[in-house]
């Protein structure tokens, strides 16, 4: 039913063309809303463009139609980092952490530096420890328990006095 509307993406891609090939894409999504195809695409155009706030919305949407997609939910951790919803960034974390558990110490790593940003310093530092535990040698976790070591000597100072 789409076949016109893929044509015509297709062309715009191969000219070049990229808001026409972006637009082509939204009536795509919109006329037809399981499209993942298109959405993917969408999400990262809005990526290579650093248009964050619409990253987030279509790897919500394409989300709605695969659930189970671990990209997606890196996407959607990385656009809620850059727009300041490092919060809700924690949630889309956790459930990434359970479909792609090969790749648990780095997104252990990855929340414990949202933490670290967001000043939750013994969450944060509670995170490190606990993935240093699993593993002593991995090298950024120990820098950034370094990090948040430093950051928060000068704070803790301060409420100490």
């Amino acid at each position: 039913a789409n076949a016109p509307l893929r044509r015509l993406a297709a062309m715009y891609k191969e000219q070049k063309r990229d808001a026409d090939y972006r637009a082509t894409l939204e009536k795509l999504r919109m006329s037809s809303p399981q499209e993942l195809d298109s959405t993917l695409k969408l999400t990262e155009l809005y990526k290579q463009s650093g248009d964050w706030p619409n990253v987030e919305k279509t790897a919500d949407w394409a989300l709605g139609i695969d659930p189970y997609n671990p990209e997606t939910y890196k996407v959607l951790v990385e656009a809620r980092t850059k727009t300041a919803r490092s919060p809700d960034a924690l949630g889309a974390l956790a459930v990434l952490m359970s479909l792609d558990a090969s790749n648990t110490p780095v997104y252990r790593l990855q929340r414990a530096h949202i933490l670290a940003d967001e000043k939750q310093w013994d969450p944060a530092k509670t995170e490190v420890v606990r993935l240093l535990e699993d593993m002593p040698n991995f090298w950024e976790a120990q820098k950034l328990l370094l990090d948040i070591v430093d950051k928060r000597a000068p704070s803790a100072a301060g409420a100490a006095q």
